[in-house]
């Protein structure tokens, strides 16, 4: 789905960041990536996946928990020159290698998929700007509301709107072209 490709670019993107900062000694610049990646694993994907993690769809389950163990096996070897007892026990609890992340290969990226990146990066300032809109308004989350329409000039598909409806709690999500809004 539209979460298993983005968390996928997200972490190609991330390695192909952290290498850079790491062949020109930018050691914050790695960290920082790294933690940017991590945090929108553990907040986006991860919480956006759990009942997917639970869920009796076997197939998606399947599916869900394979990315998460390439995207964790991935981010220990990334993690390992800076945390290495965090990334050898990531490793250890994940692979049946039975060797050390230490003496694995730097991961190798290939080219993030842009379109992915940037159609989340606006699901995700959609969400933020209807949430707040809902804030402002005194209406909780918990209350599901009938209908939103979204206004954006990048052409969202509707695994996209599902994600926006799922985290604002609506009913609908419509879609026009234009400036970005909430109403």
């Amino acid at each position: 789905g539209a979460l298993d490709r983005w968390i996928r670019a997200r972490l190609s993107g991330a390695v192909i960041e952290v290498t850079k900062a790491m062949e020109t000694y930018e050691i914050s610049s790695a960290t920082r990536e790294i933690q940017e990646f991590v945090t929108d694993l553990s907040q986006w994907y991860i919480r956006r996946s759990r009942d997917r993690f639970r869920g009796e769809n076997t197939l998606d389950k399947a599916v869900a928990s394979r990315v998460l163990f390439e995207v964790l096996e991935t981010t220990s070897r990334m993690i390992a020159p800076f945390v290495p007892f965090m990334a050898e026990h990531i490793w250890n609890e994940i692979s049946a290698k039975g060797d050390s992340v230490h003496l694995s290969e730097w991961p190798e990226a290939s080219n993030p998929d842009g379109g992915v990146l940037k159609d989340m990066e606006e699901v995700r300032v959609l969400v933020s700007l209807a949430l707040d809109a809902r804030m402002s308004a005194g209406v909780s989350v918990r209350q599901i509301l009938g209908k939103l329409n979204v206004k954006t000039h990048v052409g969202l598909g509707h695994e996209f709107l599902d994600i926006i409806r799922d985290e604002v709690n609506v009913l609908e999500v419509v879609y026009e072209d234009g400036d970005r809004d909430i109403v």
